[in-house]
């Protein structure tokens, strides 16, 4: 009887080289990270932050859960047909303290 079928497929396929069989994994972006950068500047809609996610590679159940990690405040936007908005929340340690200002009115 003959070589098997596995043996004829093996012996035509070239051998494997270096790089093939150590490829390292790629990286992600953590999610978490993408939201921090894209909400920057202030609220943005909450589609189009799933959209831009969408083209990083993430999934919208991996965006929405890091939203809820970060604990992302998010606002409906005006008119019955207004979006939702994602923002960051309000961090009191990114503030400074208040300055007391003597009252000189009275000099």
């Amino acid at each position: 009887m003959g070589k098997s079928i596995f043996d004829r497929l093996g012996a035509t396929r070239p051998p494997p080289t270096e790089g093939a069989t150590k490829q390292h994994p790629r990286r992600r972006e953590d999610p978490k990270i993408f939201l921090k950068d894209i909400l920057a500047n202030g609220p943005a809609p909450a589609n189009l932050v799933i959209a831009r996610g969408a083209e990083r590679g993430f999934s919208k159940r991996q965006i929405t859960y890091a939203r809820e990690q970060m604990k992302l405040v998010a606002l409906k936007g005006p008119g019955a047909n207004g979006g939702w908005f994602w923002v960051l929340p309000y961090d009191n340690r990114a503030v400074p303290a208040p300055v007391a200002v003597p009252n000189t009115a009275h000099l």
